[in-house]
């Protein structure tokens, strides 16, 4: 029996997303949701056609419709019932602000993701009040900064079930270090990581996770050999040999850690442990198992949940985000938003979960006129 996927947003990672799907022996029926259905036309025929022309032959439709309409996304997600929803809307995708000249993304490379969170929250928000006045019991997948959205819906109960990108991209290169350094096949290493979007941002930058919380555990054939291994070493190869394309060329990592979560809630693989951000709520990154109808985390051996939760939270606060409390109130670190602030004159100390589409609009409008006037001067 096949599985029902809706995909929200068409962008880079989606589109990247419905090409991976397209193309794989699972047996998938799709349907993207969006605005534009010029651009969701072509694109879909394009994945459709060269999933065709490699063998591969699945029901593909689209569906036209703004998400900031709650009651008819709600409508659609009624009609289709879909098993899976994978998120990939935001209204300012994370390499946006890569674009702006080198000196000044030079400087706002330090004010980290935090500051982001309006622009991830409004439409994610949107879309999972969406999924409960629709009345469906669908499992949600989120790609808008995970790590802290996850936790933020959390506080009013709707978040989605778990997140991708940011830890598991990082895992596949720590992986593939050790094998190098230590000269192990690497299909007979497994790897369980524990940590924030700061920490999966900055370790293939730095090659060292010095001042970065984490916790790591690796195992050679199951026999845990983490104690003998010099990270310090292992992790100098992240920035040289195995130095990586990223920004949007770089988005086919994160949709396959994706395709990951996706694959394994269509099948039900509980014996495979995978990584992701914000299961369950929680914030930061684990290592989890994709069950029947929920998903796991999996606990280190010398650390309990609260103790990893603290790790990510450590995270979470080098990231720009000091707390989010039980109300949905997120409350911003001073030394981020100032940088922010110095740049392009946007400020915001504290937001509540229900007022982030005021503060994705003002960020929005700073931002751009930021953006295009920087932009002039050195066009």
């Amino acid at each position: 029996m096949s599985k029902k996927i809706l995909i929200f947003g068409l962008g880079v990672l989606g589109s990247n997303v419905l090409d991976m799907l397209l193309q794989s022996a699972n047996n998938y029926e799709i349907t993207v949701v969006g605005r534009s259905e010029d651009k969701i036309h072509e694109r879909i025929n394009l994945a459709d056609l060269v999933a065709s022309n490699l063998g591969f032959y699945k029901n593909v439709s689209y569906e036209i419709v703004d998400v900031n309409d709650i009651s008819k996304t709600a409508d659609i997600i009624y009609k289709e019932n879909p098993d899976i929803i994978f998120n990939a809307t935001t209204k300012m995708s994370y390499w946006v602000p890569t674009k702006l000249p080198k000196e000044v993304f030079g400087k706002l490379y330090y004010a980290f993701t935090g500051w982001q969170v309006p622009m991830h929250l409004t439409l994610t928000y949107k879309l999972m009040q969406a999924v409960k006045a629709s009345g469906r019991t669908v499992r949600v997948i989120n790609a808008s900064y995970p790590d802290v959205i996850n936790v933020a819906l959390d506080k009013i109960g709707l978040a989605p079930e778990v997140g991708i990108g940011n830890l598991a991209n990082v895992v596949p290169v720590i992986k593939k270090a050790i094998s190098l350094h230590e000269n192990i096949p690497i299909e007979k290493l497994d790897i369980r990581a524990y940590g924030h979007h700061h920490f999966s941002y900055m370790l293939p930058s730095l090659g060292s996770a010095e001042n970065l919380p984490y916790h790591l555990e690796v195992y050679y054939e199951k026999l845990n050999i983490t104690k003998y291994l010099n990270f310090q070493s292992i992790f100098n190869l992240l920035p040289t040999k195995l130095k990586r394309t990223r920004g949007l060329e770089g988005m086919i990592m994160t949709a396959a850690s994706a395709v990951n979560i996706i694959n394994s809630m269509a099948v039900g693989n509980k014996e495979e442990i995978m990584h992701a951000p914000g299961p369950n709520g929680l914030p930061g990154g684990y290592p989890i198992i994709i069950n029947e109808d929920c998903t796991e985390v999996v606990l280190p051996n010398d650390l309990n949940l609260q103790e990893v939760i603290e790790i990510n939270l450590l995270g979470q606060v080098m990231d720009g985000i000091q707390k989010i409390d039980s109300d949905g109130n997120i409350y911003y670190s001073n030394n981020e938003m100032e940088i922010v602030k110095e740049i392009f004159g946007y400020e915001c100390l504290v937001m509540n979960v229900n007022d982030c589409e005021l503060w994705s609009e003002e960020l929005h409008s700073k931002f751009s006129e930021y953006y295009k006037k920087t932009m002039l001067q050195h066009s």
